[in-house]
């Protein structure tokens, strides 16, 4: 197994704040993994490959060289590599990058695991990806628009980056709103104490035009779910105890899925609704 790639310790203080905050669960998926006699049982802690099949199933050549970025435990790397993809792995947190490797050696598997942030990928020392994905990761960057030219510059002409699961505002909310509830109520927005900003739809279409993808396209996520496998993801993924959300809050969301459901049925329809930051979408540039 290769060594991690330690190539960027230029932590702002907001990422070291969230590197600490992430030990702890770093202990507790090391006990996971040491529970798990297969990748398969290890990868199921995670939606990874519900997320990631749309995309894979457009890359043609399954020995495609993919960018991971942001992958915390890293069940999205470790599935990719299984897949037989050249995957690099770029996380800022030693311990889960520590967590990654021994996962690899566990399940023999074979990537590159990069320790560093997004804004540094210049320095990264590789070009010519064919995919390039932040999940739920780019609004964890401090400059998401230096993150992403970085990852413009290392992918091949035709190179997908995609951006899902990102964290976005909803048109009736603005982000004095969401700092509010950042700091006074965090278990609601799924808060652990890391680097967290928050965009509308439109901004997230705003930063790939900026950095200079021409074809811009959304995709509906997890398209396949019905309203209340979504409403359980939804509570399960925040790891918080179901009686933070009262009777009126489930039904809410509940409704709000069905009508996401409804919405992606339609494909200009499902586009308007992202514009408007009403609902939230894979955010795919080509290059």
């Amino acid at each position: 197994m290769k060594p991690i790639k330690i190539f960027s310790e230029n932590l702002s203080s907001g990422v070291q704040l969230e590197v600490d905050a992430l030990k702890s669960m770093a202990n507790k998926h090391l006990e996971i993994l040491e529970g798990c006699s297969t990748l398969e049982e290890y990868v199921s802690y995670s939606n990874a490959p519900m997320q990631y099949k749309f995309v894979i199933d457009r890359l043609r050549n399954k020995n495609a060289k993919v960018l991971d970025i942001g992958v915390g435990r890293g069940e999205s790397s470790l599935y990719l590599a299984s897949l037989g993809f050249e995957v690099f792995a770029v996380e800022p947190s030693a311990d889960f990058c520590s967590l990654i490797k021994k996962a690899c050696d566990k399940f023999n598997l074979n990537l590159t695991i990069c320790q560093g942030v997004a804004e540094d990928l210049a320095i990264l020392g590789e070009s010519d990806f064919d995919l390039i994905f932040f999940n739920a990761s780019l609004h964890h960057c401090d400059d998401p628009s230096l993150a992403l030219l970085g990852a413009y510059k290392l992918l091949k002409s035709g190179g997908l980056i995609v951006l899902s699961n990102e964290l976005h505002i909803k048109p009736w909310t603005t982000k004095r709103k969401f700092q509010y509830m950042l700091h006074n109520y965090p278990e609601k927005i799924g808060h652990y104490g890391g680097n967290e900003h928050a965009y509308y739809g439109w901004e997230y279409l705003k930063f790939l035009r900026k950095t200079g993808f021409k074809k811009i396209q959304t995709y509906p996520i997890c398209e396949k779910l019905n309203p209340k496998e979504k409403l359980e993801i939804l509570i399960n993924s925040r790891g918080v105890n179901r009686a933070l959300y009262s009777s009126f809050e489930l039904m809410s969301r509940f409704f709000y899925y069905k009508v996401v459901v409804f919405i992606n049925r339609y494909k200009y329809l499902h586009k308007l609704m992202v514009r408007i930051s009403l609902i939230p979408a894979n955010y795919i540039g080509i290059k």
